[in-house]
């Protein structure tokens, strides 16, 4: 077995592993970089949006009490083309829509976020994905 296909399966096993029955609607999340991201960039950039979403979903809570949504994430792909993978647990109080439309925002506001991709015939095509 390869150094890579050893990472791939430990990482394989980690996921299974972790039990997500008690989550109130977890939600799959792909975020997408920019062309060109580098890897620490987009984990700082990780950081700094899931902060920012516990911030607006658990206010004060959040600082005071260490309120954070459940998460479980990785970082994929090329080094040229890497995106992210989270399951996010909903917020009870939350509907799908009002969720998905707050994070769409806090990862556009992220150097590296980009929600939307202009494809050659000028169509938009959604980079972040709930």
């Amino acid at each position: 077995m390869t150094k890579q296909e050893k990472t791939l399966s430990d990482s394989l096993e980690y996921h299974k592993s972790i039990d997500i029955s008690d989550m109130n609607v977890p939600y799959s999340v792909t975020l997408r970089t920019w062309e060109g991201t580098k890897r620490p960039t987009l984990r700082s950039d990780d950081t700094h949006f899931l902060n920012q979403l516990d911030l607006k979903v658990f206010g004060n809570a959040y600082k005071k009490y260490g309120k954070r949504l459940q998460r479980v994430g990785v970082i994929e792909g090329r080094e040229d083309c890497l995106h992210d993978h989270l399951v996010l647990k909903s917020p009870h109080y939350m509907n799908e829509i009002e969720f998905k439309t707050l994070g769409e925002s806090v990862w556009k506001s992220v150097r590296c976020g980009q929600t939307y991709k202009m494809t050659s015939s000028g169509q938009s095509v959604p980079q972040f994905d709930m």
